[in-house]
């Protein structure tokens, strides 16, 4: 006993005894594992036998109860159609359609006073024509066919050798005049077709199948099966039950012999790599302890490392943000630039850096500059966007270093230069060129990341294009729609003021007493030409709500109406509402399209303007009794009705537009704030 502590000193024995006591201990396990699992596959054989025999027997009760159906047309039709002196030509139409249209059927037969006179097909005749079916020489068969008379029930004759020859199963149905017997109908149905349309005679499961009636006589398969404890489904049909049993072939334990044999190899040669494993684990402690402990140190440096790189590209990311949000948030160029090539210094050092801009002539003109010590300018005139170098840069759209390039306008050493192209949609904008003092500093990720920044520099610089651009058109548009207004309103009335005057210099020449009027018609028409100009100045000054409030705005576009065109108007306004300016914009817009449709499409005489306030909401109604039209239908070229949505979706709100032909127009317009 002494000798053995000092027999486990060493690693190598310890790891053997170690693995010795780990197969003592997993043998028994190996052996009860294997007596679980076969016990499993069996329980799992018997299922999916119990599956696939389920599936069997519904399929052939689906198939058998099918063809035995037709047997109840035929009764229905004997019925209909006897006593007809010419029975054969209905009766061979009729059981034709049945025969050549439903497979498994062998013959139909109709036996007046039980007598076969009618068979279907012909072939079949010779051997039943004649046939005295109460009379029949097999008792089994005289008891089904008296059982269908007696019970006036569909029987079925135990499946076998029919009377015309070939395995089949007769079906019989008595048929009655009253209370008098007055003959037979039968069905004969072909046992192989039907087997084989319930898939009986293809068992890939692997499965040996047999079928029993309910008198025990087994009519498909081995009688010896129902001795092998098989799985047994029920097949219920009209005249009793059948039984379908299912066994695996040789017996349920040879279903699962060679998955036993595999499990109890592979588990015991699991068993035996486990006792190695733990040999294997136990020698070489000492080594893995020190191969652990080296691991720790190289994955704590890599964590550094990691943690590091993650740092910077959170920055860098951070300041990408940064400059998205700016580039976003504000149009004003010049400063802009600015901020964008100080937010990449913090990522992307650089001595100087310059941003250019092609121009429509297809030259390069610095519109931004930052850093310091070196003139990029001098340093890197624009000449060298004509070298090669530059030229694949603006042929590519893609990022060019020049890793030590020498320095110009007289500044010692080398210099490392990278261009980057400002590209939107494809389409060449300008160049980044930013330069540091030490060569070869720029590799792939500062070209990835100077290339984002230049992403956002094109963006900016395309938004400020189009920002001026977009000015310039709505000037453009605001001038056509201002001269539109004038022709339409004002200098129609000064065109009328100025007959009025002629009117009025007439009648003074002529009949002075009809001064007054035209007097009176030109001071009309003077003040609706001051309401009209007053209206366009609102509209050229929408600021105006702000200083003279929603309510004053709608009140002078009632007094157009009532002026300019004669119309009756019903105002039924609320005090000036404490909502915000943009909510009363669009409301002042809205009904100034809602007007301007009235004038212009509705005929109408009389108008109505209301405006309801409450605590979060403000609701405007403009109602009119002209001729109406389908808010519905399309209307192209007229932009009112889509303007007056739009307006109200932008602003979160719900328009409803009610119209009909005939029946008028009234627009309903809610904010919430």
């Amino acid at each position: 006993m002494k000798s053995l502590p000092k027999w486990l000193q060493s690693p190598h024995r310890r790891a053997l005894l170690a693995g010795v006591l780990s197969l003592l201990v997993l043998l028994p396990v190996w052996f009860w594992l294997g007596s679980w699992y076969q016990d499993d596959l069996a329980r799992q054989a018997r299922a999916a036998a119990v599956v696939d025999i389920s599936a069997r027997a519904n399929a052939l009760t689906s198939a058998v109860n099918q063809r035995i159906a037709l047997l109840q047309g035929l009764y229905a039709f004997t019925r209909t159609e006897w006593p007809d002196t010419q029975f054969d030509p209905p009766f061979e139409i009729y059981s034709s359609g049945i025969y050549f249209n439903s497979t498994g059927v062998r013959t139909l037969m109709i036996a007046p006073e039980g007598i076969a006179r009618y068979v279907f097909p012909i072939v079949d005749s010779p051997a039943l024509s004649g046939y005295d079916i109460l009379n029949d020489p097999d008792p089994a068969t005289r008891a089904d066919v008296q059982r269908a008379i007696h019970t006036r029930l569909i029987t079925l004759s135990q499946p076998g050798e029919l009377r015309q020859g070939g395995f089949g199963l007769t079906a019989w149905e008595a048929v009655f005049r009253g209370s008098d017997l007055w003959g037979l109908v039968s069905i004969a149905v072909d046992m192989n077709t039907v087997l084989a349309d319930s898939g009986m005679e293809n068992s890939g499961s692997g499965l040996e199948m047999a079928l029993r009636d309910g008198a025990g006589h087994t009519f498909f398969g081995s009688q010896a099966l129902w001795q092998q404890d098989p799985v047994i489904q029920k097949i219920v049909l009209p005249d009793g039950t059948w039984e379908l049993g299912g066994a695996p072939r040789g017996g349920w334990e040879a279903s699962g012999r060679s998955a036993m044999v595999v499990f109890r190899l592979g588990s015991l040669l699991i068993a035996g790599l486990v006792a190695g494993m733990v040999f294997l684990t136990v020698n070489r402690q000492g080594q893995l302890a020190q191969a652990v402990a080296l691991r720790t140190r190289q994955i704590a440096a890599a964590q550094q490392e990691l943690e590091q790189r993650v740092r910077e590209r959170t920055r860098e990311l951070s300041t990408l943000l940064n400059v998205s949000r700016r580039v976003g948030s504000t149009l004003a160029l010049d400063p802009l630039l600015t901020q964008i090539l100080s937010e990449m210094k913090n990522v992307l050092e650089y001595t100087v850096a310059n941003i250019f801009q092609l121009d429509d002539t297809g030259k390069m003109l610095l519109i931004s500059r930052a850093g310091s010590g070196l003139d990029i300018q001098n340093g890197f005139p624009y000449s060298l966007f004509d070298e090669a170098q530059m030229q694949q840069a603006v042929n590519s759209l893609r990022p060019v270093i020049l890793p030590d390039r020498t320095a110009q306008g007289g500044y010692p050493g080398k210099l490392c230069w990278m261009g980057v192209p400002l590209v939107v949609k494809e389409r060449l904008l300008g160049m980044l060129v930013i330069a540091n003092e030490e060569p070869r500093c720029y590799g792939e990720e500062d070209a990835n990341l100077a290339l984002a920044f230049a992403q956002q520099i094109a963006v900016a610089i395309e938004n400020s294009r189009l920002y001026e651009q977009a000015g310039l058109l709505a000037v453009l548009e605001e001038r056509q729609r201002l001269a539109r207004e004038l022709h339409d309103s004002v200098s129609q009335v000064l065109y009328s003021i100025g007959l009025g005057t002629k009117s009025a210099r007439a009648a003074l020449e002529h009949n002075p007493s009809q001064i007054p009027e035209a007097l009176d018609y030109v001071d009309r028409l003077a003040e609706a030409g001051q309401v009209e100009m007053r209206s366009l100045i609102f509209e050229l000054r929408p600021e105006s709500l702000k200083t003279d409030g929603l309510v004053a705005a709608l009140e002078k576009q009632a007094a157009v109406l009532r002026l300019r065109h004669q119309l009756a108007v019903q105002m039924n306004l609320c005090p000036e509402p404490d909502i915000p300016l943009a909510i009363k914009e669009t409301l002042y817009r809205v009904s100034q399209e809602a007007i301007h449709n009235i004038v212009k499409h509705a005929h109408a005489t009389q108008v109505t303007l209301k405006l309801e306030c409450s605590e979060h909401q403000v609701c405007l109604v403009i109602r009119d009794n002209g001729v109406g039209f389908d808010p519905s239908a399309d209307y192209p070229g007229h932009l009112g009705l889509r303007s007056m949505r739009e307006r109200a979706v932008r602003s979160k709100g719900e328009i409803q537009i009610d119209s009909g032909p005939a029946k008028g127009t009234q627009i309903q317009l809610v904010l919430h704030y």
